[in-house]
C-alpha cells in the first residue's frame, strides 16, 4: 500500500515535468557581449595584395623601385608565423624618411601607426599611433581606401583609450568619438569592405554595451548582421563573436522576435569555427542544447541532439564554473525526461550544492527536478521522500518568479506527502492506545 501511494504521488506531478521555460540562457547574451574585439593581422595580407595588384602604383614604382620593394617585403614579413618585427619596424621607419615617394611615405606611416596601436614589435603607444596616422592623412597622395583604413585605426585608438579610463565622463566622450568615426566609415564607398565590416562590428559592440550611446539591442543586431554579410572581410575572430551575439539576441528575442531557427544558424557557425575560438564552443553547444530541448515554431524538438550538445559542452576544458553549473542543470533535466534517473540525480545534486553560481530560477528548477527524482521508485537511485519534501517545500516558498504550474505542483505535492505521512502514523498511534 505504501509503495502504491508513493507511485500515485509520483504520477500526481508528472504533468508538471515539462522543461521549465526560464530565462536561464539570458546570461549568454551578457557573456557574448563580454568579448572585446580581436583585431586580426589579416588586414596586412589584404594590404599586401592591394600593393601587388594596384596598377596606379606603377608610375611611382618606376621612380622608387627600391622603396616599393622594401614596402612589399616588410608587409610580406608580417604574414610569417613569427614575424621579425624589429626588422619590419626599421623598414617602415626608413620609408618615412626623405628621398621616398610621398605616397610610399604615407603608406609607411599608416603601417607604423598600426604597429604602435597593436604593440607589435614595439610598446603599445596610442600617442605614437595617432601621430603616424595624422602624418599619413596629411599626405595628399595617400589612396582613398587607405585614408578610410586610417580613420578606422583612429576609431580604434579612441576605443582602446576609453577602456582604460576611470573617469566615466571622459570614457563616454571617447566612446562617442570612436562611434562617430565608425559611423562615417560604414557609408564610405571608398573604404575597403573589410574596414566597413569592422566598423559595423565596432558599432554593434558599442551599441550592445551602451558605450557612447544608449544600449539598443535592435540596432546592435542590425550592425552585427551587416558586419557578417557574406564576403564582408570581417576577421574570423570578430566574426565568431558577432555570430555568438546574434545567436543570443535571437534566442532571447532581444531587439527582435524570438527565432530559434536564426539562433541555431548563428550558433552552428560558432561551433563550426570553434578551433579559432575554443572558449566559445561551450557557449555554442549550450545554446544549441537548450534550443533543441525546448523547440519552437522555428525549430523541432530533438532531445537526442540536445543531450549530445550539452554533453559536449560539459566535456570542454575551456568551460568556466558558471557555465558548467548551468550545463549540468540543463542536462539533468534532459536525463530526467529520458528516464536516466541515476545520471539526473548525480548532476542535479552537484547543481544544488553550487547555489552561488546559479540565478534563482535555474536553482529552483533544479531543486524541483531533483525532488521528482527522489520520489521515483528506481532502485538505482533510491527513493528519498523526506528529502523530496524539503526541495518541494523550498520551491513552493521560493520568492523568485517561477511558473505557476511549478509552484502549484510543489505545493500540492508537499500537502500530499504530509497526508500520506499522517495516514501511515495513525495505525501506530492506535496500536499504542490499545
Amino acid at each position: 500500500m505504501k509503495k502504491k501511494c508513493y507511485i500515485m504521488l509520483l504520477m500526481s506531478f508528472m504533468c508538471a515535468r515539462a522543461f521549465v521555460d526560464s530565462d536561464r540562457l539570458f546570461f549568454c547574451l551578457t557573456e557574448a557581449s563580454d568579448q572585446e574585439p580581436v583585431f586580426s593581422d589579416s588586414d596586412d595580407e589584404r594590404f599586401l595584395e592591394e600593393l601587388e595588384n594596384d596598377q596606379a602604383l606603377e608610375p611611382f614604382q618606376e621612380r622608387d623601385e627600391q622603396g616599393w620593394y622594401e614596402l612589399r617585403n616588410a608587409c610580406a614579413l608580417l604574414q610569417e608565423e613569427n614575424p621579425d618585427y624589429n626588422r619590419i619596424h626599421q623598414s617602415f621607419e626608413r620609408l618615412v624618411g626623405p628621398g621616398h615617394e610621398r605616397e610610399l611615405q604615407g603608406l609607411a606611416h599608416y603601417n607604423l601607426g598600426l604597429l604602435y596601436l597593436d604593440g607589435r614589435g614595439v610598446s603599445q603607444d596610442m600617442e605614437q599611433a595617432q601621430a603616424h596616422f595624422n602624418r599619413a592623412l596629411e599626405n595628399e597622395q595617400l589612396p582613398l581606401n587607405v585614408r578610410a583604413s586610417v580613420q578606422f585605426g583612429q576609431g580604434r585608438i579612441y576605443y582602446t583609450i576609453a577602456l582604460s579610463q576611470d573617469d566615466q565622463h571622459e570614457r563616454a566622450r571617447l566612446f562617442s568619438e570612436a562611434r562617430r568615426l565608425f559611423s562615417e566609415l560604414v557609408d564610405d564607398t571608398d573604404a575597403r569592405s573589410s574596414d566597413r565590416a569592422q566598423a559595423n562590428y565596432m558599432l554593434g559592440m558599442l551599441t550592445l554595451k551602451g558605450r557612447g550611446v544608449a544600449r539598443d539591442y535592435s540596432w546592435a543586431r542590425k550592425y552585427f548582421e551587416r558586419a557578417t554579410e557574406p564576403n564582408s572581410g570581417l576577421p574570423l575572430a570578430d566574426c565568431i563573436t558577432a555570430h555568438s551575439t546574434l545567436a543570443a539576441l535571437y534566442f532571447n528575442g532581444a531587439g527582435c522576435r524570438k527565432d530559434y531557427g536564426e539562433a541555431v544558424r548563428h550558433a552552428q557557425f560558432v561551433k563550426g569555427n570553434s578551433t579559432r575560438a575554443p572558449g566559445m564552443l561551450p557557449f555554442a553547444n549550450y545554446m544549441l542544447g537548450i534550443m533543441y530541448c525546448k523547440g519552437s515554431v522555428d525549430l523541432e524538438k530533438n532531445h537526442e541532439k540536445a543531450r549530445e550538445c550539452l554533453e559536449q559542452a560539459l566535456s570542454s576544458d575551456s568551460i568556466i564554473s558558471q557555465q558548467r553549473c548551468n550545463v549540468q542543470a540543463s542536462l539533468g533535466d534532459i536525463y530526467f525526461k529520458q528516464g536516466n534517473l541515476y545520471a539526473a540525480k548525480k548532476l542535479l545534486e552537484s547543481v544544488v550544492s553550487q547555489r552561488e553560481l546559479l540565478d534563482s530560477r535555474t536553482y529552483v528548477a533544479a531543486q524541483y527536478t531533483l525532488a521528482q527524482v527522489y520520489c521515483d521508485t528506481d532502485l538505482a537511485v533510491g527513493q528519498n521522500i523526506s528529502q523530496a519534501r524539503v526541495y518541494f517545500d523550498a520551491v513552493a516558498r521560493s520568492e523568485c518568479d517561477i511558473s505557476a504550474t511549478m509552484r502549484s505542483g510543489a505545493q500540492k505535492t508537499v500537502r500530499l506527502i504530509d497526508r500520506l505521512s499522517d495516514t501511515e502514523n495513525r495505525p501506530k498511534k492506535r496500536a499504542r492506545l490499545r
